[in-house]
């Protein structure tokens, strides 16, 4: 898999196995994704890679990284976003700092796949579509979620 992406201020990289999503960069309204601590203040500048506060477990496909956003997508096609509130599509729902400084599961709706996304200076987008309908009760209708 691998994969990497550039921000205005920040990057990104994806690892070879899927397992992990690392940022360094400038830490402005939270794009790095590595939480609240000191070095995440707007200016403050970490120099070496850091692993993104996702969760553990996932299988990631994509990585993508704006001016003032950051976004990650599972092989099971679910979006993570984190950065400037604006940007993120969250709605404030997460604090009252304005910036989700943490990736967090984008809620696009229940019966919709992210197929592939991108970002912007000031904008994020996503192409998805519904979740096909399974053809027979055993057929599985996620890919492995989690790693085994």
């Amino acid at each position: 898999m691998g994969q990497l992406a550039a921000g205005a201020f920040h990057s990104m990289a994806l690892t070879a196995d899927g397992t992990a999503v690392y940022t360094w960069g400038r830490g402005d309204k939270g794009v790095l994704g590595i939480g609240t601590c000191e070095a995440t203040k707007d200016g403050a500048f970490i120099d070496t890679p850091q692993r993104a506060h996702t969760p553990r477990g996932l299988l990631w496909k994509q990585v993508a990284c704006g001016e003032a956003t950051s976004m990650a997508l599972t092989v099971d096609e679910e979006l993570y976003t984190w950065g400037f509130e604006g940007v993120t599509g969250h709605g404030g729902k997460y604090n009252d700092s304005a910036d989700v400084r943490t990736p967090r599961l984008l809620e696009i709706g229940e019966n919709l796949l992210v197929h592939s996304m991108d970002c912007g200076a000031q904008h994020g987008l996503f192409l998805a579509s519904p979740k096909p309908e399974p053809s027979s009760p055993q057929e599985p209708q996620m890919k492995r979620r989690k790693m085994q």
